[in-house]
């Protein structure tokens, strides 16, 4: 059985993968593979069952088998790399202040060293290479702490899955003759399909940091057209903004016609009631009771045009 989706980082060393029964692929005997022993499920599971308050001697069904994967195992793995990445970026918070440092001590050396033009060019070579560095570093920070958020945001929304299932069928999972309930059976399927979509969610974004460079040269190069992407994006944005204020105004310049239009065509049915050579009271009250209608309709919709023209 296979890990459940949390990714790994590309620094990583891959773990040799436990013993199995069944032929491994050359990149598992050689490179390893994330591997959840199932015996190691079965454990968790039967952790659950007592947490859910089942009877004594329930088996282990393979729903709730995966159910326990794809959370409690998914939850270990982000506390132990959020711990280790944590550790990771001390290390390189404290690489950064030294090279701070350094690039400091050697702008003095190059403003006041006073050493000859061949040696202060090399001087400065050395200090725009470290502030290069620097900024590189910076940026790998940057990704580590959306890696770390990411990470953060998965295992809170785990978490909240399983508490959740928990919460909700503790003590009622099972009828009385030991049997699961088929709702806990349907909720226990959702609940590891939404597990499933918060693991793909995050090793999407995962990939996607990866994929984004971080080094000095393509900040440079990239920044003119995520400038011209953000000039285009905004100008797109106000017209879009105005077509849709001009297609409201419209809106409420018709809806205001029509209703003025029912308010006259009320008007002229009261008329016609009343110069009848006999008059139907009955009819009246529902014409007038009409006429009031269309004009508070008419008011609305003059308040809407008015709001929309503002």
């Amino acid at each position: 059985m296979t890990a459940p989706g949390p990714s790994r980082g590309p620094a990583e060393p891959a773990p040799q993968s436990p013993r199995r029964d069944r032929p491994e692929y050359r990149f598992e005997v050689k490179y390893g593979a994330q591997y959840v022993d199932p015996d190691d499920i079965a454990v968790e599971a039967g952790i659950l069952l007592r947490r859910l308050d089942a009877p004594e001697g329930v088996p282990t069904r393979p729903t709730l088998r995966r159910f326990v994967r794809d959370t409690v195992f998914a939850i270990e793995w982000y506390e132990a790399r959020i711990k280790r990445l944590r550790r990771e970026r001390m290390l390189w918070t404290g690489l950064m202040v030294a090279l701070i440092f350094g690039a400091f001590a050697a702008l003095a050396v190059v403003l006041f060293n006073g050493s000859d033009a061949e040696g202060g060019v090399a001087e400065f070579s050395a200090l725009v290479a470290g502030l290069f560095g620097l900024l590189k570093l910076l940026g790998t920070l940057t990704d580590a702490s959306k890696r770390m958020a990411a990470w953060h945001k998965a295992r809170s929304r785990l978490k909240e899955i399983l508490y959740g299932l928990e919460t909700d069928w503790r003590g009622r999972a099972w009828t009385a003759d030991g049997l699961p309930d088929p709702e806990f059976e349907k909720a226990l399927v959702a609940a590891t399909r939404s597990a499933r979509i918060v693991l793909d969610e995050e090793q999407q974004a995962y990939f996607e940091s990866v994929a984004s460079p971080t080094s000095l040269l393509d900040v440079v190069t990239g920044s003119t057209n995520r400038m011209r992407d953000e000039v285009v994006r905004a100008v797109s944005t106000r017209e879009q903004e105005a077509q849709a204020r001009a297609a409201e105004r419209r809106s409420a310049e018709d809806e205001l016609d029509r209703a003025r239009a029912r308010e006259r065509a009320a008007r002229r049915w009261i008329e016609t009631l009343e110069e009848a050579p006999e008059r139907d009271e009955a009819a009246l009250v529902d014409a007038r009771g009409r006429l009031r209608e269309a004009e508070r309709m008419r008011i609305v919709a003059e308040e809407e045009l008015a709001a929309a023209r503002d």
